[in-house]
């Protein structure tokens, strides 16, 4: 079979998407924030100016207070623009994630932002939330303008990651509207408590920086209060307004990103193996989508080769298992890591007898049988939500941790790889010189990340630095393990998907053939991540409330292999199955029918 003839950068999936990326953009900018901003300077205008300005006046007003305005938004959006990522930032501890977070250029550069635009919402806000400001006040008044405003936002921005965006698992499209309207009431909370600290940290702040011949009282606090209300919702809407549509999904116009070009399979292939990791979280959406979806003709293209295309089916398989594979491979190097380091992990129990028994050898009986899923208290049905009272159970560990690990010959590589257009930023094009400085701020960041916490070579158990032997966070050690859940999570759905239907859309294809080989990558999931799930020790900090990537992964996987066994039942005899395969089916099988 011969290698797909590889496209031109303009017909990427990466350079579509980016297109996609820039309208959103372009209508979030032109549409929502210019209607918003001029009719917050309407607002602003119709209630300042004093009770003996002219209508006349306050019209003209009216576009200077809007154009202020709406510099403000965009000055947030374009940052957040630049700063846009969909993974992970990698920290395993909260410690760790305060110096990461507060120690970087980033922070700098969003204080700044933040200044310059409190500066414009102040100037349009000024004679209507302040009016005339005394002498001895007008130090608080800069205070909290250019210093304490800006500052208590830009913290909370940077410390919890709001750059990042957020997606649902298996939600491929979501309306900006609706994604809006949900968290309108989380994010006037949210003002609301960071307008209460404001109102803590002024007189403080007052006390030890301002000058003698100024005073703080209730009235200039109040109207401070006022005003960081003003600021700070006006900066959450734009943020919430940037979320909502460069998160809308992998459809545009109500069809697929991929649709745009040509020769839609080939791009979309070049979406799932791009390095560019929002480009690739939107081309596995798309293949989720795809998956799941009632109308047959998205996934015909991948059922048939009658234009020449016999490479589809196992380039995308080829990327999944590869996607599946490295989140597996990373989570099993570091259970290792922890027998081996810390000595204290707790095995898990050995599984009954009768569960692993040499009759799960013999597939003779095993499949094609009815099963009838069934509840039962005292087990958890494989991919059911985890109680919040009781301990998991019916984990299934992996016999060989090291059982992902392969071994990389060594290559000589530039110090600097420059990315082509296929791969540059989203939104954003990098210019030579801008690729150049990112590569030696990156390389120095290397140095400076090995220096203070020490790892290991990646072919070996990692060595956790002594600040995250410290107190170590389960939940985000798994984000770490998993920067991109939402890629597996997709890619376990579309298996799973294709799969079931390619049984009635084309049973004699390619695709119903690749069965055996997409139980054993589902196995292996099992294996490696439930054994991350059942990982119990003294300095883990661990939140029973929300479960964890890892386990969340850990049951979708085990979910997809019980639908893949139950719809393949009977097929299944005439395929050949590893031994680790056979004993899993069993197990689901017996759980099913408890």
């Amino acid at each position: 079979m011969n290698a797909p003839a590889p496209l031109s950068s303009r017909y990427s999936y990466h350079a579509v998407f980016s297109d996609v990326c820039k309208t959103r953009f372009n209508h979030l900018a032109t549409r929502l924030l210019l209607s918003m901003a001029m009719t917050l300077g309407l607002f602003l205008a119709a209630t300042g100016s004093g009770n003996n300005t002219k209508v006349i006046q306050k019209i003209v007003l009216w576009p200077l207070k809007g154009f202020l305005c709406y510099l403000a938004v965009l000055l947030v959006v374009v940052t957040r623009k630049n700063y846009l990522h969909v993974d992970f930032p990698g920290y395993s501890s909260l410690v760790t994630q305060i110096y990461g977070q507060l120690c970087s250029v980033r922070l700098i550069v969003y204080f700044g932002i933040h200044c310059v635009s409190s500066l414009c919402l102040t100037g349009a806000a000024r004679d209507a939330v302040y009016g005339t400001i005394q002498p001895q006040h007008l130090f608080v008044y800069r205070l909290t303008t250019w210093a304490l405003i800006p500052a208590l936002y830009t913290l909370q921005h940077v410390v919890f990651d709001l750059d990042k965006l957020t997606f649902q698992y298996g939600a491929q499209h979501q309306h900006p509207q609706q994604f809006i309207a949900s968290r309108v009431k989380n994010s006037l909370t949210k003002c609301v408590v960071l307008t209460f600290c404001l109102i803590l940290i002024l007189p403080v702040s007052s006390f030890y920086f301002a000058p003698r011949n100024s005073a703080l009282g209730w009235k200039i606090s109040s109207k401070s209060a006022a005003a960081a209300m003003l600021i700070f919702i006006t900066w959450d809407f734009a943020n919430l307004a940037f979320n909502a549509y460069l998160s809308i999904g992998c459809l545009h116009k109500g069809k697929p990103i991929s649709s745009l070009s040509s020769t839609p399979m080939e791009t979309l292939i070049t979406g799932l193996s791009s390095m560019k990791h929002f480009t690739k979280l939107t081309a596995f959406q798309e293949l989720s989508y795809r998956a799941t979806s009632p109308d047959m003709e998205l996934r015909l293209p991948i059922y048939h080769t009658r234009y020449k295309n016999a490479y589809v089916w196992p380039s995308i398989l080829k990327e999944c298992l590869t996607t599946i594979d490295s989140t597996n491979s990373a989570t099993s190097k570091f259970i290792k890591s922890l027998e081996t380091q810390q000595g204290n992990f707790r095995e898990a129990k050995p599984p009954a007898k009768s569960e692993f028994s040499e009759d799960c050898f013999e597939q003779d009986g095993l499949f094609g049988n009815d099963y009838v899923i069934t509840t039962n208290a005292q087990s958890r049905i494989p991919g059911t939500p985890q109680p919040h009272d009781s301990q998991l159970t019916h984990r299934i560990t992996v016999q060989n941790n090291n059982v992902f690990a392969k071994n990389h010959s060594l290559q000589f590589s530039s110090p600097f790889q420059f990315s082509n257009v296929a791969n540059n930023r989203v939104l954003t094009h990098q210019t030579t010189i801008t690729n150049v400085l990112y590569d030696c701020v990156k390389r120095l960041k290397e140095a400076f990340v090995a220096f203070f916490f020490p790892t290991q070579n990646i072919g070996s158990a990692a060595q956790l630095s002594s600040f995250e032997l410290w107190r170590i966070s389960k939940k985000m050690q798994a984000e770490k393990l998993a920067p991109l859940p939402i890629c597996y999570a997709e890619c376990v759905v579309s298996l799973m998907g294709i799969l079931i239907k390619s049984l009635k859309e084309d049973p004699k294809g390619a695709v119903v053939s690749s069965v055996g080989e997409v139980l054993k990558i589902l196995e292996r999931s099992v294996g490696s991540l439930g054994a991350f799930a059942e990982w119990n020790d003294s300095l883990v900090s661990k939140d029973t409330s929300v479960p964890d990537v890892i386990t969340i992964l850990y049951d979708l996987s085990i979910n997809a292999f019980l639908e893949i066994v139950l719809s393949y039942n009977e097929l299944l005899n005439d395929v050949y199955l590893d031994d680790d395969v056979v004993k899993l089916s069993k197990w689901v099988l017996e759980i099913c029918n408890e």
